[in-house]
């Protein structure tokens, strides 16, 4: 199932476009919508193409039993860390 739907030409069009957007709005950091919705100062646009291509490409590729390559895990350790640290300095008592 994996297999046809990363073939599909849609699909391809569609992780295409959400690349493109996400490169794109790189610079945009303070996108009035984003901001609105977050109540940040620095709501950058390129936060929504991003979640759109985890959920169209990543979810897919882990339920498909695809594997990440091994250079890929240093980057995910600090991801894991950065939002533990973020999480106790937004929410202090919860975690230290």
């Amino acid at each position: 199932m994996l297999s046809s739907l990363m073939n599909n030409s849609v699909y391809k069009l569609i992780v295409k476009i959400l690349v493109f957007f996400l490169i794109i709005g790189l610079p945009l950091t303070s996108f009035p919508i984003f901001s609105k919705l977050t109540g940040a100062i620095v709501a950058p646009f390129s936060a929504i193409p991003l979640v759109l291509l985890f959920l169209v490409w990543m979810v897919p590729y882990i339920i498909g039993r695809g594997k990440l390559p091994g250079e890929v895990m240093p980057i995910l350790y600090f991801t894991l860390v950065t939002l533990a640290i973020s999480a106790g300095a937004f929410f202090p008592g919860w975690f230290f």
